[in-house]
């Protein structure tokens, strides 16, 4: 050693080992080397350069690795742990190649290229205690990441670890579906000799656009001159030419997929769904849908689903040059596809994080593609007419898809909007148990997959619709944080503060919503015009109210107390009737009784009653 190139440091060493290594190279040794090789290459190294560590010694059974991050040492052994265990699940067990891994921080000699010390001593004794496939920390580790990292960790208290004096504390880090948020879709970049022939893989179209969304994107930004504004991107919900009867069940869930993942990074502005999805299956110039939606770039295709196979022809344009700048098809098992969306979007976010320092995204956990095409269906359902007979039939839809899949959170969160549309219109015998209900369901949904911005979506719907403003904000705040772009999120936020009278907010909300909304839905002009009206805005809440093109009956009760407001009685009263043909048994104690404990800003609600009951609402 030299001793004029020593220096000491305090970092972070984690230990990395192949279980019974002996016994695998004395059964096989050449397909043990080349299967661990291939490990390395395509699992092991690619996640040590993403969480920024440093190979520091490499032997044939294990590795040395540095860190300076206790945090990316443990998000890397988690990860890493993962994708082993995944890449090889179609392995006969005793031939799989596993690891224990072990992390200590501690004082190191430094000499050249190698470190020394009691620091590497206790993370490769440590590594020892590990399950099979497992990791084990010391308390040092330990005090650095429970509070950072969403994790189980289980005590295995002092350990006298061999050539260590002084006992050590250890935990042991559960591998369980806590840790998934944690994992990344696998950098394969070379076959596994010694595999057992299977399909080749392929990254999805999902992934080749997101890739070059966010590639084009960052430069962007990276070179974009001072004040110049973010790239924008309008995903467009892919033309769907499936079989009649598995038609319009993909497109929207795989454009929502693209779109919450790119949605999340701040350097971009990405255009809502509402106005991209507004051009299904239209035949105009991709240059003219980029002006209307002032969006740099359009993600745009078609898709092919039999029930079980998908083929997907997709495209990147410019808008600006009207060219394209990436094309690709791809065909694929839907469980496969559907999961590499989660993979796949947190791949890209590791890819651009050096250069935007974004957070990790969440990724919800592999799921059954089954669940959401019932779920899909009980939409469809949904779409062909809003009723009372409609939306008992969707809630015995998604009562079968939760029997079917009750680990699934798609037929939750689906039966929480379809108990709180029934509480919503007057359609629950018991509209307090049937929230309790909606909410339970919109609980287990957020439970099941916390990635999910629509699940939080619709717990806040539900919490709106119940009058618990605080965590329908706090859900509905949260759903927004997984994406950014999602306007309904958005217009039902405005919509809490509007019923506590906070008018002020709600516009600045709206306002938000129809940056990124180019062409609303006629549920934000709703919201809006309800909003102006409670300001006593009545010219423009009639204007926003007449932006919306066919109002649905339920409305008109709005359209009613605008015209009152303004003074035309004979409008306020024709509207009313229009309300009333749609429901003839409508009240005013029954308006009452729906709006007490949702609307809480007392001096509203009392106007609307009393504007209703003025138009000619039968008092009950």
């Amino acid at each position: 050693m030299n001793q004029g190139r020593q220096e000491r440091r305090l970092t972070t060493i984690l230990s990395l080992d192949v279980v019974g290594y002996s016994q695998l190279m004395s059964k096989d040794e050449s397909g043990t080397v080349a299967t661990l090789q291939h490990l390395r290459r395509s699992e092991i190294n690619p996640r040590v350069d993403t969480y920024n560590g440093q190979v520091i010694k490499l032997v044939g059974d294990g590795s040395i690795i540095e860190f300076s991050s206790v945090v990316d040492a443990v998000s890397f052994a988690v990860d890493v742990q993962h994708a082993l265990a995944r890449s090889q699940s179609k392995k006969p067990e005793q031939d799989r190649v596993l690891f224990r891994i072990g992390i200590n921080v501690g004082d190191v000699i430094v000499d050249d290229k190698e470190i020394y010390g009691d620091g590497v001593n206790v993370a490769a004794r440590i590594e020892g205690l590990a399950d099979t496939g497992g990791i084990c920390v010391s308390q040092t580790v330990y005090d650095h990441v429970k509070d950072k990292l969403d994790l189980t960790f289980q005590p295995m208290g002092p350990q006298q670890l061999k050539n260590i004096p002084v006992p050590v504390r250890v935990y042991r880090i559960e591998l369980d579906s806590r840790s998934r948020h944690l994992t990344t879709y696998p950098a394969v970049t070379t076959a596994d000799p010694a595999a057992e022939p299977s399909k080749p893989r392929r990254y999805s179209w999902v992934a080749a656009a997101l890739f070059v969304v966010l590639a084009l994107a960052v430069l962007a930004y990276v070179f974009r001159p001072d004040g110049a504004s973010r790239p924008v991107v309008a995903v467009l919900p892919f033309h769907d030419i499936s079989p009649q009867d598995q038609r319009g069940l993909l497109s929207d869930p795989l454009s929502d997929g693209i779109l919450a993942y790119i949605a999340r990074f701040p350097e971009l502005t990405v255009i809502a769904r509402g106005s991209s999805f507004r051009y299904r299956d239209t035949d105009r110039d991709l240059r003219e849908i980029g002006a209307q939606l002032d969006a740099d770039y359009l993600l745009e295709g078609s898709l092919n689903f039999d029930g079980q196979r998908i083929i997907v022809n997709a495209a990147l344009v410019d808008v600006s040059k009207n060219t394209q700048v990436w094309a690709d098809q791809i065909t694929d098992d839907i469980d496969d596809l559907m999961v590499l969306i989660a993979d796949i979007g947190q791949r890209v976010a590791y890819q651009v994080e050096d250069y935007l320092g974004q957070v990790r995204v969440a990724q919800p956990g592999p799921f059954k593609a089954d669940a959401l095409l019932m779920t899909m269906k009980a939409r469809r359902a949904t779409m062909r007419g809003l009723s009372k007979e409609s939306n008992d039939a969707v809630i015995q839809m998604n009562r079968e898809t939760i029997e079917l899949y009750p680990d699934e959170a798609w037929g939750h969160l689906a039966m929480a909007f379809a108990l709180r549309t029934q509480v919503r219109f007057g359609w629950a015998d018991d509209p307090e148990k049937t929230l309790a209900q909606a909410v339970r369901h919109g609980e287990t949904a957020v439970r099941l997959d916390p990635g999910n911005y629509s699940t939080y979506f619709a717990l806040g719907r539900v919490r709106l619709q119940q009058g618990d403003h605080p965590r329908a904000i706090e859900a509905l705040e949260r759903a927004l944080s997984l994406n950014p772009s999602t306007a309904d999120a958005l217009n039902a936020l405005a919509q809490a503060h509007f019923y506590q009278g906070r008018n002020e907010k709600a516009l600045e909300i709206l306002a938000e919503s129809a940056r990124i909304d180019p062409l609303p839905s006629f549920v934000h002009s709703w919201i809006l015009a309800w909003v102006l009206w409670q300001d006593e805005q009545c010219e423009k809440a009639s204007e926003a109210f007449g932006k919306i093109a066919s109002p649905p009956p339920a409305s008109q009760k709005l359209a009613s107390v605008i015209e009152t407001c303004l003074g035309n009685t004979e409008a306020a009263q024709a509207a009313l009737s229009a309300f009333l043909e749609a429901t003839p048994d409508w009240t005013i104690a029954k308006e009452t009784k729906l709006q007490e404990n949702v609307w809480t800003y007392e001096t509203g609600r009392e106007r609307w009653i009393e504007n209703l009951a003025e138009a000619g609402l039968p008092s009950g």
